[in-house]
């Protein structure tokens, strides 16, 4: 800046912020990966020094996401007593001034838990969770150029070399301009480990136009099938894919034993180290918010209540495209899957 101050800007990765000395904010700590680790790594950056024998400012920021993680630790033990803490809710909001109906986003969540999380700043167990904190630590990757190297390795990208491994995507469908994101990933599967690209794309008020190009892109790019959420207003557009072309994409519409399928098989990919995922925030906030629910009649229940940041759009078009990889070859149809 013109006045000699820097603002240096990184990933959510502990290697990265080592060396450095100055004031350190973490943005949307409760959603960081490895978060201990970051926080072992960012907190001696602002510590007093020869030529800052004060030390420097060290701020915490984020939205609940389960007791399971550093930030729950800063915000509500005693390991964060040295913070002066500040909690805004929605109604701390609206009490400044801020033009929102918090029961009309109360009846958007339709949950009450994920409200309370997601508006009333309140940390709920992470046991009701279906994919762990720790698991998908170790199932992230933190430096993109680790995903590029293998790609290199396997002649994606490289003129004149043929490559090896396959990649698979995944749609989720949605349209709304203010509801659910329509979201589309890329699935590496290299020897025997997925990968999933860094560019998870999810965007508000796509049209079908658009989400067409979306899938043409990613077939020209040299992803041999693409699973296509085919559930509701999807199955329609599933279909109009799939005529489009012939033998790449299969619809899938989400009964109850589908999406059982589908989150059974990524956490045994994710516990056995065979799908790996990039340092998304967003993606993570999805896989962290899918619950495994026993409703009434004893039957099993997989979903992601909606929150502010969708309905979990992103962590279904990734179990979407690890479909599409496992699926036989050639596919054969099974009930509750479309062609």
């Amino acid at each position: 800046l013109l006045n000699g101050r820097e603002i240096r800007a990184f990933a959510a990765n502990p290697r990265t912020i080592r060396g450095f000395e100055g004031n350190v904010t973490l943005d949307e700590f409760g959603a960081m990966p490895y978060s201990e680790l970051i926080w072992a790594a960012a907190s001696p950056v602002a510590d007093p020094n020869l030529a800052n024998p004060q030390g420097y400012a060290l701020r915490v920021i984020g939205t609940p996401l389960g007791d399971g993680n550093q930030f729950y630790k800063l915000a509500m033990t005693e390991e964060g007593k040295r913070f002066s803490r500040h909690r805004v809710s929605i109604y701390d909001a609206v009490k400044d001034g801020f033009p929102i109906d918090p029961e009309e986003k109360r009846r958007d969540c339709g949950n009450e838990e994920i409200f309370q999380q997601e508006y009333g700043c309140i940390f709920l167990s992470a046991a009701a969770r279906y994919l762990s904190a720790e698991l998908l630590d170790r199932a992230t990757y933190t430096e993109v150029r680790e995903l590029q190297v293998l790609l290199k390795q396997h002649g994606w990208g490289v003129p004149g070399v043929q490559r090896s491994g396959q990649a698979y995507g995944g749609l989720d469908v949605a349209r709304s301009d203010t509801g659910d994101y329509c979201a589309l990933v890329r699935n590496y599967k290299l020897v025997d480990t997925y990968w999933l690209d860094e560019r998870v794309t999810a965007q508000r008020g796509v049209s079908y136009q658009t989400q067409a190009e979306w899938v043409a892109g990613e077939l020209r790019a040299g992803v041999r099938r693409l699973c296509v959420d085919a559930t509701g207003i999807g199955s329609a557009h599933a279909e109009a894919l799939g005529l489009a072309h012939p033998g790449k994409i299969e619809g899938v519409t989400f009964t109850a034993s589908v999406k059982e399928d589908l989150a059974t098989t990524l956490k045994q990919k994710m516990e056995a180290g065979r799908q790996r995922i990039p340092a998304d925030s967003d993606l993570r906030r999805d896989l962290l918010n899918l619950r495994r629910l026993i409703t009434t009649a004893g039957n099993t229940r997989f979903d992601v209540e909606r929150d502010k940041n969708g309905h979990g759009d992103r962590a279904w078009a990734l179990m979407l495209a690890l479909h599409a990889g496992e699926m036989p070859q050639p596919f054969t149809p099974t009930s509750g899957f479309r062609r």
